[in-house]
C-alpha cells in the first residue's frame, strides 16, 4: 500500500493547471474507475480542463504516461464518456505514439503518428481529399497522396514519393487493395459465368450471398467461405464452384501496406434474380 500511496502523491504534483479541481483514480486496463487502487492497471489524474472538458491521464504503475484523454462528458466508466479534443496514445517508455482529434464523440478527421525518437512519421487529413504525408525516420518526406476518387474496386490516389535522401521516385499509395489480373471486375467476372441453378428457379428462390476468400502475400487465393447466406444452398453452391473456378490457380496482385505484401480478403456479394416475362396477350381475345 505504501508503494500507491507514493505514486499517488507523486502524479498528483505533475500538473499545475491553475483553473481545475483534479482528482486521483484507480483504473482497470480500458480506463475504468475502480473502487481501489489495489486492483489498479493504470493510475489516472483527472483534471477539469474548464466548464466543458475534463482531461484524464492514465499513468503506469511505474509512473510513465500512457495515454491523456479529453472528454466533454466523464463517468466511471469508459463507454459512458464522450470523447471531445485531443486525445494521445503514448509509447512504453512516455513519449507521444499517437494522437487523435475529436469533436462530440467523433473523430474529426486529423491525427498524427510518431516515431520513438519524437519525428513525426505519419500525418492524416480525413476530409474530402483525405491528405497523408509519411516520413522517413531522418525526418525526410517519404510520401505524400491525396483521395482522388473513391469507387468499389477501392480507392484512387495521386501523389509523389521521394527516397531517403530526398530524390523523387515511383509513386505508390501507402495502402492498396488486391487486384485480378488485368485489373478485371471479379464481381462482374463471377456473375458472367454464373448458372442460376434450375431447382432454385422451380422453386423461386432468390437472394444475395457474399463470398469471401483471402489472397495471400504471394497473391494465391485459399480459404473460401460463403459469409452470408442467399438462404438456399443451390444458389451458395454455385456463387462458391464459380468463385472457385475464376480465382483458383490466379495470381493476384496483392494487397500492401508501405509496398510491404500483405494478406488481405475479398467479400463478393452477388444477387440472384428471377427476372419476370412481360405478360402476352392471349391471341384469342
Amino acid at each position: 500500500m505504501k508503494v500507491f500511496i507514493t505514486l499517488v502523491l507523486l502524479l498528483s504534483c505533475i500538473y499545475t493547471n491553475s483553473y481545475a479541481q483534479r482528482d486521483t483514480l484507480a483504473l482497470d486496463a480500458y480506463l475504468n474507475v475502480l473502487p481501489n487502487f489495489s486492483e489498479a492497471y493504470f493510475i489516472g489524474i483527472k483534471t477539469q480542463l474548464d466548464k466543458k472538458h475534463t482531461q484524464l491521464n492514465a499513468y503506469t504503475l511505474d509512473g510513465i504516461l500512457s495515454r491523456a484523454i479529453t472528454y466533454s462528458k466523464f463517468s466511471d466508466l469508459y463507454r459512458d464518456r464522450k470523447l471531445d479534443g485531443r486525445c494521445v496514445w503514448c509509447y512504453e517508455s512516455g513519449e507521444d505514439s499517437l494522437v487523435m482529434h475529436f469533436s462530440k464523440d467523433k473523430y474529426v478527421g486529423y491525427d498524427t503518428v510518431y516515431y520513438k525518437n519524437g519525428g513525426v512519421m505519419f500525418i492524416k487529413k480525413q476530409d474530402k481529399t483525405t491528405r497523408f504525408r509519411q516520413f522517413w525516420p531522418n525526418g525526410q518526406l517519404k510520401r505524400d497522396q491525396k483521395l482522388v476518387r473513391r469507387n468499389q474496386y477501392g480507392d484512387v490516389y495521386s501523389g509523389k514519393c521521394f527516397d531517403e535522401a530526398g530524390n523523387e521516385v515511383e509513386f505508390t499509395p501507402y495502402e492498396s487493395l488486391p487486384q485480378y489480373p488485368g485489373g478485371i471486375s471479379l464481381q462482374r467476372l463471377i456473375s458472367q459465368n454464373l448458372n442460376y441453378p434450375y431447382g432454385a428457379q422451380l422453386r423461386n428462390k432468390m437472394g444475395v450471398a457474399i463470398v469471401r476468400f483471402l489472397i495471400d502475400v504471394d497473391g494465391q487465393c485459399i480459404e473460401y467461405k460463403i459469409v452470408r447466406s442467399s438462404g438456399d444452398k443451390l444458389l451458395d453452391d454455385e456463387v462458391l464452384r464459380v468463385a472457385t473456378k475464376m480465382t483458383k490457380g490466379k495470381c493476384f496482385i496483392p494487397a500492401k501496406i508501405d509496398d510491404v505484401p500483405i494478406r488481405a480478403s475479398i467479400a463478393i456479394p452477388i444477387n440472384f434474380v428471377i427476372e419476370k416475362q412481360p405478360a402476352q396477350d392471349s391471341p384469342f381475345l
